[in-house]
């Protein structure tokens, strides 16, 4: 393992350490919409992860801004998509680290869409929903 690889792997050791515990001081709270303990967590978790790949964070803003440049029109959205959904995106790190919290977590159960979409604005990927 070289230096690079190694300081990765502490770099992400210490992530999860700090979010363990923060999930052990929260009580170890369950993935559930209506607790507000489960969104403080998860709030947490974004933090974390906007912190520590602050790279990552800018990429994932630029690309979201370019592709709502580039949405299709509602009229061709609804058609497409045989009504009209609200739509969320996770960047990949950032999905992996819920699920290690949240394995149960349905990210696409419309109460969660919706609270989630409401609290983290930056995770919304369309202009119309």
């Amino acid at each position: 393992m070289d230096l690079r690889e190694y300081r990765q792997k502490v770099k992400e050791d210490y992530i999860v350490e700090g979010l363990d515990t923060i999930f052990i001081r929260l009580g170890r709270p369950e993935a559930e919409v209506k607790s507000l303990v489960f969104w403080k967590m998860l709030g947490q978790i974004i933090q974390v992860w906007m912190k520590s790949f602050p790279q990552e964070f800018k990429d994932w803003m630029h690309d979201l801004q370019v592709d709502l440049a580039v949405e299709r029109s509602l009229k061709d959205t609804v058609k497409s998509t045989a009504g009209f959904k609200k739509s969320i995106a996770f960047p990949i790190r950032l999905f992996k680290m819920i699920k290690l919290y949240f394995p149960t977590l349905k990210v696409q159960d419309k109460k969660f869409v919706k609270k989630c979409i409401k609290t983290f604005p930056m995770l919304h990927n369309s202009n119309y929903t």
